[in-house]
């Protein structure tokens, strides 16, 4: 997939894809805590230690490939580039 050019169009979008991003972030932020307070909870009363085992190993092998293979470092990279390229956002 090509990546967009900088051009003046695009840098006028800044605004709406901070806006959109952070509609995003809210989104991500309210799915994680219903897993944490309300998913996991009832996971945890319902399934005995023993039988969560297997579960639980392939769960820990989801979260080592996250972030589409990025480390916080990679992350962060990118956020800084970002944020040359849309400054003010």
């Amino acid at each position: 997939m090509a990546r967009p050019t900088r051009s003046a169009p695009l840098l006028g979008q800044a605004p709406r894809l901070v806006h959109a991003a952070r509609g995003c972030i809210d989104l991500i932020r309210a799915h994680i805590g219903k897993e944490d307070h309300v998913l996991f909870e009832m996971a945890d009363r319902m399934i005995d230690a023993g039988r969560c085992r297997a579960p639980c190993q392939a769960y820990e092998g989801v979260c080592r490939r996250r972030f589409e293979g990025c480390t916080v470092a990679e992350l962060e990279a990118i956020l800084e580039r970002l944020l040359e390229r849309y400054p003010g956002a």
